[in-house]
C-alpha cells in the first residue's frame, strides 16, 4: 500500500504498520472484561470494515435506527466521540483485531 502511494507521486503520513492495520479485515474479539455485548462487538467489527449504518443494518437484517442506537451505546461504553474514534479505541484496547 505504501509503495502504491509513493508510486503515485503522493506522500504518505502513514507508517507501514498503520497501513497494514487499515488493510486487514478487523474482527471483533469478545473479551470477558469487555464493556460491549456480543452484538455490539459484531456491529463494531462491521463498522471497522468500513460499512455504513445502512449497510450494517441490511447485513444484520435490522433497522438503521437499531444500528444507530447500538452505535450510541458503543460510543458511550468505550468513551468514543464518533465512529473513527470508536474504531481507534477498540483497536488499542484489543477489542478488534
Amino acid at each position: 500500500m505504501i509503495k502504491s502511494l509513493r508510486a503515485a507521486g503522493g506522500t504518505s503520513h502513514l507508517t507501514e504498520a498503520v497501513a497494514l492495520q487499515r488493510t486487514a479485515m478487523p474482527r471483533a474479539l469478545p473479551a470477558a472484561s469487555s464493556p460491549l455485548t456480543p452484538r455490539q462487538h459484531e456491529i463494531l467489527a462491521h463498522l471497522a470494515e468500513g460499512l455504513t449504518t445502512h449497510q450494517i443494518a441490511r447485513t444484520l437484517e435490522l433497522s438503521s435506527n437499531t444500528i444507530a442506537s447500538h452505535l450510541q451505546h458503543i460510543y458511550r461504553a468505550i468513551g468514543a466521540n464518533n465512529a473513527p474514534h470508536a474504531i481507534r479505541i477498540a483497536m488499542q484496547a484489543g477489542l478488534l483485531h
